[in-house]
């Protein structure tokens, strides 16, 4: 039984001095890797593609429709060229905005096209001063 335990005292101080081997090991490796000079041709650097948007602002209670109608059109990011369609603004402003007020709506619809401020392709509508996606 002395045997047992020789042996069992053996295997756990080696156990423990492998462990602390590997700490220091390990320590060393951090310390190289931070002291050294960052090498620019073997670190990616990632540049993004667009620069990220700017969160829209709260939209006031008291907003006219038509403002109403261009903050929907710039929430949806609409990814396709022609912009958000009539039935997903109306739905954005039932949903989020809870206005439902479909006269009002085809109507500041229509002044937006006359006046220049919307951009209308067939039942799809852009703001006229974003650029196109």
């Amino acid at each position: 039984t002395s045997n047992k335990k020789a042996t069992a005292k053996t295997i756990k101080s080696s156990e423990a001095a492998r462990k602390k081997k590997k700490k220091t090991s390990n320590s060393k490796k951090v310390e190289e890797s931070s002291s050294a000079t960052p090498n620019t041709k073997s670190e990616k650097q990632t540049t993004p593609l667009q620069p990220q948007p700017q969160p829209l602002p709260p939209l006031k209670k008291n907003a006219k429709v038509l403002d109403k109608i261009i903050y929907a059109i710039r929430s949806l990011k609409s990814n396709h060229p022609k912009g958000s369609s009539r039935a997903a603004l109306s739905k954005y402003l039932k949903v989020e905005l809870d206005y439902d007020n479909p006269s009002a709506f085809k109507l500041a619809l229509k002044k937006g096209v006359s006046n220049g401020t919307l951009l209308q392709d067939g039942q799809s509508f852009r703001v006229a001063a974003d650029p196109i996606v």
